[in-house]
């Protein structure tokens, strides 16, 4: 969405999920969308030689009689070999939990719901259940152990992982596990010692700035309601700016507008377009504005307009800040869009924004949803400066658009024939023009996302 032309010949993206949608970068690290290597899934292929050592070596080759890996360590053997007896493994559990095999066969163990094979897997592995959740195997265990415990279980385990609570969440393999823990305690009155967990607001602050953290946030936005997630709308409502301008904050806010009530939607857009300026100018910010647009709340959308409409030169010749513009001018009403049109189509404006890298894009959207008198009046403003247009370095293509495009805007058929623009591809077009070094992308998903 943020893809925008600039002077240096070099195309840049900017991608993110909604910032997107389906922010990009961003999306839950679930089961479904990450694979579980425990259970045979692509996530776990580089971990898969973590218990085996220097098995590559020639020494370590070497076979036994009975044809296996001469292994001295009787954990991967055991492992390498795949005969469990059923017994061992359940009364061994924590010594199996973060081995691939052995993690896979204590899951299927599980699965079968029987209370005392999931009474001594949960006894055996409560006292490093902590450690365990941030396996790269052993997560996945957790996750089957939470699902399978009944309540009285359950709620051993969040007292046992509260002291090391934030940690796992921020650790790449723990916050799959909270996640899980969250989805199984809603349903219960454990819930509230989860929430106690991180509802400080420089813990909620911290998780919502992670990078696995924020993930957790999101998720209790997701299946917890009024009044279980206050807790998380109060430090965003304080924080509007410091959060909606981070990189993965712009996703949590985004998600916070889906699950507000309608007074907590109120109270997130009033303090969010107290900042309107700022924060379409911002690599993220704009993100957040543009979500807002989307909703399709034409009060909120009549504000952005007129904010924007204060500084439409100075924005519009801005990467960020013209995105913002041009999806006004897309998804506002008529009278809304009207506003604008007459803010572009001043003579100190127009020729300044037609001759920008960037502004020339607001004004080729304005013409594509103008009509009528509006329309008319784009090509008046339009046909003095497209020779202008055309010597420019970016400008050969968008000249070439607009003509094809709008056949009216053709003035001189002689001029235009001799034209150096060679044959015209728009797909290339826009793709080529668009261009700029976005600093934003010198950062690294989860899935997300991307999203957002």
């Amino acid at each position: 969405n943020n893809m925008k032309p600039g002077p240096g010949g070099k195309s840049a993206f900017h991608g993110y999920v909604n910032f997107p949608k389906g922010n990009t970068r961003g999306g839950n690290r679930t089961d479904d969308q990450m694979g579980n290597p425990a259970m045979g899934g692509g996530a776990g292929r580089g971990n898969q030689r973590r218990a085996g050592g220097n098995q590559g070596s020639k020494k370590s080759n070497q076979r036994n009689p009975q044809g296996f890996n001469t292994i001295s360590d009787p954990q991967t053997a055991f492992s390498k070999m795949g005969n469990y007896d059923e017994e061992t493994l359940v009364k061994n559990a924590i010594q199996y939990s973060r081995d691939q095999a052995g993690c896979r066969q204590l899951q299927k163990k599980l699965e079968e719901h029987d209370p005392q094979v999931i009474e001594t897997v949960f006894i055996s592995l409560l006292p490093e259940f902590s450690e365990i959740m941030t396996d790269a195997f052993g997560n996945y265990l957790c996750q089957k152990v939470i699902e399978t415990v009944d309540v009285e279980q359950l709620g051993r385990l969040i007292q046992q992982i509260t002291p090391a609570f934030m940690k796992i969440c921020l650790n790449s393999h723990g916050t799959r596990a909270v996640q899980k823990l969250i989805e199984v305690a809603a349903a219960t009155d454990h819930v509230a010692q989860v929430i106690k967990c991180m509802e400080k607001t420089e813990d909620s602050l911290t998780l919502i700035k992670d990078m696995n953290g924020n993930h957790i946030i999101q998720k209790c936005l997701s299946v917890l309601g009024h009044p279980k997630n206050d807790f998380i709308f109060n430090t965003i409502i304080n924080n509007c700016f410091e959060i909606a301008t981070h990189r993965h904050g712009c996703c949590v806010m985004q998600r916070s507008i889906d699950a507000a009530t309608p007074e907590q939607r109120k109270q997130l857009t009033t303090n969010i377009l107290k900042k309107t300026i700022q924060l379409v100018q911002d690599p993220y910010g704009n993100y957040v504005i543009q979500y807002i647009l989307e909703k399709g709340d034409a009060e909120l959308n009549d504000i952005i307009t007129h904010e924007l409409k204060q500084d439409i030169l100075l924005l519009s010749k801005q990467k960020f800040s013209s995105n913002v513009i041009e999806k006004c001018l897309q998804l506002n009403n008529y009278g809304s869009k009207s506003v604008l049109f007459e803010e572009i189509l001043k003579d100190t404006i127009f020729p300044k924004m037609l001759l920008d890298p960037f502004a020339n894009y607001v004004i080729q959207k304005a013409l594509d949803n103008s009509e009528g008198e509006f329309r008319l009046k784009f090509f008046e403003a339009l046909k003095p400066l497209m020779d202008d247009l055309r010597k420019t370095q970016y400008g050969a293509k968008v000249y070439t658009k607009l003509l094809k495009k709008y056949p009216e805007l053709q003035v001189d058929p002689m001029s235009i024939s001799t034209l150096p623009v060679g044959d015209y591809n728009e797909d290339q077009a826009n793709t080529e023009a668009k261009q700029d070094q976005d600093p934003a992308l010198q950062l690294n998903p989860l899935s997300s996302t991307s999203t957002l």
